[in-house]
């Protein structure tokens, strides 16, 4: 694998499988675009506000904490067990990183702990 240098000799260090496209700071008119842009999808009603993210987060809790019940019924969990098990429901992908309009899919995990 090809690890690029800088002029100075430096290795270059990114995540993922490519490079970025560029490392340059924005100009003042990409800012200006980019404000632009988010004030149109305000606009638009694409965002979700603070309450509707978290009723998302609780509705999502709520189920995973019924599924964490029902799995404990269906495997003979001790009482005292059953009581003391529970987990985080974690979001990742696009939803992680906020790359998702009002009303969208959230791809979560549950990381389980007993």
């Amino acid at each position: 694998k090809c690890s690029p240098t800088t002029s100075s000799g430096q290795k270059v260090r990114w995540y993922g499988i490519t490079p970025p496209i560029s490392e340059d700071l924005p100009l003042e008119t990409d800012l200006i675009q980019t404000r632009k842009l988010i004030e149109c999808l305000r606009s638009c009603d694409i965002f979700e506000d603070y309450l509707e993210q978290q009723h998302r987060y609780v509705t999502l809790e709520s189920l995973f904490k019924e599924w964490l019940k029902e799995m404990c019924v269906e495997m003979n969990v001790p009482e005292i067990v059953k009581d003391n098990v529970g987990g985080k429901v974690l979001p990742f992908g696009s939803y992680r990183l906020g790359a998702y309009s009002k009303g969208n899919q959230q791809v979560s995990y549950a990381d389980v702990r007993h």
